[in-house]
C-alpha cells in the first residue's frame, strides 16, 4: 500500500517536473522573440532618425535655396514633390510628431513659394517701362546739356567740368535726342496721343532752344529716335538722374544759365535796334 502511494507520488514528481521544463523552453522561446521584436524595433527607430534628418536637411536646402534666384522653382519643386511622397508613405505606426514636422515642412514649400512669387513681382517692377526709360533718357540729356552751358559760361567752374563729361558719357547727344521727341511730342499732341511727363521736357527744351540756346548749324543737325539710345532699363538709373536733378536745382544752375545767356543776348538786341 505505502509502496503504491509512494509511486503515484514520484509520477506526479515527474509530471510536474516535465511540465516545468516545457514551462522553461515556452519562457525561453518568448524571450527570444521578445529580444527578436526589440531588435526589429530598434531598427524602425534608427529609420526614423534617419527620416527625420532627411527633412531636416531638405528644410536646410530650401533655405538656401531661397537666397539665390536661379533655381528657385526647380529647387521647390523637388522639395515638395519628395516631401509629398514621403508623408504619403509614412508608416502607420510611426510617431504622429514626425508626420507633423513632414507638414510642417510643406507648409514651409508654400510659404518659399510664395516669396518666390513677391520676388519675381518684385523684380519686374525694378525694370522701367518704355516711358520711364524715356524720360530717363531725356532728363540725362536736360543734365548734360546744361552742365555744358554751365562750363561755357564760368558757372560752377569747380564741378561743371566733371558733371558734363559724366552726364555726356550717358547722354553722348543730348541735342538730337531732346530735339527728336519734341518732334514726336507735337506729332503725338496733334494726332490726339497722350502728353507724357518727358514731352513737357522736350517742350520746353525747345522753348530754351528757340530762345537763342543754339544756332542755326545745330538746329539743322540730323535728329535721332529715342529709342535707338540705349541705357539701363532699371530704377537705380532713374534714382541717379532725380538726384542729378535735384543737385544742379540746388546750385541753381538752370537760373545762372539763364541769366548769363540774357547777358549775352542783351547787346545783340541793342545792336539790332540801332538804325
Amino acid at each position: 500500500m505505502l509502496q503504491e502511494e509512494h509511486d503515484t507520488v514520484i509520477d506526479k514528481l515527474r509530471s510536474v517536473e516535465e511540465k516545468r521544463e516545457e514551462a522553461e523552453a515556452r519562457a525561453r522561446e518568448l524571450e527570444k522573440q521578445v529580444a527578436s521584436l526589440g531588435e526589429g524595433v530598434s531598427l524602425e527607430a534608427k529609420l526614423l532618425s534617419r527620416k527625420e534628418a532627411a527633412i531636416r536637411q531638405r528644410e536646410a536646402a530650401l533655405k538656401a535655396a531661397q537666397q539665390t534666384k536661379d533655381g528657385r522653382d526647380v529647387e521647390v519643386s523637388n522639395l515638395r514633390a519628395e516631401l509629398e511622397v514621403n508623408t504619403w508613405y509614412l508608416p502607420a505606426h510611426w510617431n504622429a510628431k514626425v508626420k507633423d514636422e513632414t507638414l510642417g515642412a510643406m507648409e514651409q514649400l508654400k510659404e518659399a513659394e510664395s516669396e518666390a512669387k513677391a520676388l519675381r513681382t518684385m523684380t519686374q517692377r525694378m525694370v522701367l517701362t518704355h516711358e520711364e526709360m524715356e524720360e530717363v533718357v531725356l532728363k540725362r540729356c536736360w543734365l548734360s546739356r546744361y552742365w555744358g552751358l554751365a562750363v561755357q559760361y564760368g558757372i560752377c567752374a569747380d564741378i561743371a567740368g566733371s558733371k558734363h563729361e559724366h552726364w555726356s558719357s550717358f547722354a553722348p547727344l543730348p541735342f538730337e535726342v531732346v530735339i527728336s521727341a519734341g518732334q514726336k511730342a507735337k506729332e503725338e499732341s496733334w494726332h490726339g496721343g497722350k502728353f507724357t511727363n518727358s514731352h513737357l521736357m522736350a517742350d520746353c527744351y525747345i522753348s530754351y532752344i528757340r530762345a537763342g540756346g543754339d544756332d542755326d548749324s545745330d538746329r539743322r543737325k540730323l535728329v535721332r529716335d529715342i529709342n535707338d539710345l540705349t541705357g539701363e532699363g532699371n530704377i537705380e538709373s532713374m534714382l541717379s538722374v532725380e538726384m542729378g536733378l535735384r543737385e544742379m536745382a540746388s546750385l541753381k544752375v538752370e537760373d545762372a544759365v539763364v541769366l548769363s545767356m540774357a547777358q549775352q543776348r542783351r547787346p545783340n538786341l541793342v545792336r539790332q535796334s540801332v538804325p
